[in-house]
C-alpha cells in the first residue's frame, strides 16, 4: 500500500510541475482506488479502464518475462471489479 501511496503523491507532483504523465497501475484494493481519486481530483486527467478478456490478459503476462504467472488469472476479479 505504501508504495501506491508515494507513486500517487509522485504523479501529483509532476502534473503539478506541468509535466504530461500517463500511469499504468491496478487499483485493486478500494483503499488504492480511493488515495488515487483523492490525489488525483484537482488534476485534469482522466481514468482509464482496460478490461481485456482474461484469455488476452494471460497472453500479455505470457509474454513478460519479469513477473511469475499465474497472477493474470488470480487477480483478474479484483483488478477488474
Amino acid at each position: 500500500m505504501r508504495l501506491f501511496l508515494a507513486l500517487h503523491r509522485e504523479v501529483s507532483a509532476l502534473v503539478q510541475e506541468g509535466r504530461d504523465v500517463v500511469v499504468d497501475t491496478a487499483l485493486m484494493e478500494r483503499g488504492i482506488l480511493l488515495d488515487a481519486a483523492r490525489c488525483f481530483a484537482p488534476l485534469d486527467g482522466l481514468f482509464v479502464g482496460m478490461k481485456p478478456p482474461l484469455a488476452v490478459s494471460e497472453r500479455w503476462e505470457a509474454a513478460r518475462t519479469d513477473r511469475p504467472r499465474g497472477q493474470a488469472r488470480r487477480h483478474y476479479d479484483a483488478i477488474h471489479a
